[in-house]
């Protein structure tokens, strides 16, 4: 039998329609397409559900095949043999995190699900937003994966996105801790803290060698000498393959890769929680639209200063408010001093500013020469006389 969604069905009379009582089913034994309501089976292990054509018009098996990666978060990865061609990126939940426009395409997003079947085992299912249309997935036999929808006008299938679309795309296109960017000129560039592994084939263009670290993580170092480690920070990022999954918050997730000398990076992304990277960097490509923060562990010389120990940065703010205060008992002890001393503020006006004349008569203290005090009122003289003409008069 022939069911609706077209899944073909070899069971007994009496079992017709109940596919848990089938014989065979056309569903469980895959060739070039994923068609909704098919099941593609989550377990421990790589699944290669789906195979290509040999050649467009040969229908024997060919060099791609397609299915799911389980290891840390679920990922569809398409394979030439065994060589990984292109990855989705890890399920959140949502969406595919490698494929970031699936937002944009609302019939390729609704319907993916994990589900859970009777017999505990966890599978993939897909189901349009309209049922009414023909959809399907497909594994060309060039090694592309294929949304396709039939288009009753023309009658034929007719390509909606298809993977990978561009060098980026393809699998590790620029090497362990290298990140490709599809707009960037050149389109490869190394990981902050990380130098190009064969700089001459990097200069011509040939970045498949990926990138080496510059400096070794304190962990690396004799005695773990110098400061502690960092995280650069690098966003809008399709995440590394091969992520360890923790079900734990930020903080600790940060606390455990610098706790574990094997730990390269870490991210937390809601719908997966915890990821760590204890390999190297791989197929790590920079998002135009969406992606997700990867905190990429480095050396303390990648920061362009030594970063202090805590205790040293407390000895330091201690040592200077100590200083402050004893800066402000200072001034106030001077300026007490200070109001005990007479003021001498001679009478000015806008137009003349004349010098105190002294009094003899006034002062209780002892007389001064006549001859030293006609002197000095000759200065006092003098000196009103070149303040007038400083100021015009």
């Amino acid at each position: 039998m022939l069911d609706t969604t077209g899944n073909l069905i070899l069971s007994s009379n009496d079992s017709i329609g109940d596919t848990d009582k089938a014989y065979w089913q056309s569903f469980n034994h895959p060739t070039d397409s994923f068609l909704p309501h098919m099941k593609v089976l989550i377990s421990s292990a790589e699944i290669h559900a789906f195979s290509s054509w040999k050649s467009e018009n040969d229908p024997s098996q060919g060099n791609f095949t397609m299915g799911v990666d389980p290891r840390g978060a679920p990922q569809i990865v398409v394979w030439e043999r065994s060589r990984r061609r292109w990855r989705s990126g890890h399920w959140n939940g949502v969406i595919f995190s490698g494929v970031p426009y699936m937002t944009a395409f609302t019939t390729y997003q609704y319907g993916f699900k994990v589900t859970r079947e009777s017999d505990g085992k966890f599978y993939f299912t897909y189901n349009p937003s309209d049922n009414s249309e023909l959809m399907r997935f497909q594994i060309t036999w060039n090694g592309f994966e294929e949304q396709k929808r039939w288009n009753e006008t023309a009658k034929k299938w007719q390509v909606m996105q298809l993977q990978p679309s561009e060098d980026c795309e393809t699998y590790n296109y620029c090497g362990n801790f290298g990140v490709c960017t599809p707009s960037g000129s050149p389109k490869c560039r190394c990981m902050e803290g990380f130098g190009p592994r064969h700089p001459d084939q990097w200069r011509l263009g040939n970045w498949s060698g990926g990138c080496e670290r510059r400096s070794p993580l304190q962990c690396q170092r004799n005695n773990n000498s110098g400061g502690e480690d960092g995280f650069k920070t690098l966003r809008s990022t399709k995440l590394p393959d091969f992520a360890d999954v923790q079900s734990i918050s930020s903080d600790p997730c940060r606390e455990m890769c610098l706790n574990n000398c094997s730990c390269k990076a870490y991210a937390y992304v809601s719908g997966i929680q915890c990821m760590i990277w204890n390999g190297d960097l791989i197929d790590v490509q920079h998002a135009v639209d969406g992606g997700n923060t990867l905190y990429i562990r480095l050396a303390d010389s990648e920061f362009g200063r030594s970063r202090m120990p805590p205790y040293v940065i407390i000895l330091i703010v201690l040592a200077g408010l100590a200083f402050l205060a004893i800066s402000i008992w200072l001034l106030w002890m001077l300026k007490k001093r200070l109001k005990v001393l007479p003021a001498a503020t001679p009478a000015c006006t806008s137009s003349k500013c004349e010098l105190p004349v002294y009094d003899p008569s006034k002062s209780k203290e002892a007389s001064i020469d006549p001859e030293i005090f006609l002197e000095m009122q000759d200065v006092a003289s003098s000196s009103d006389l070149t303040v007038k003409v400083v100021a015009g008069r």
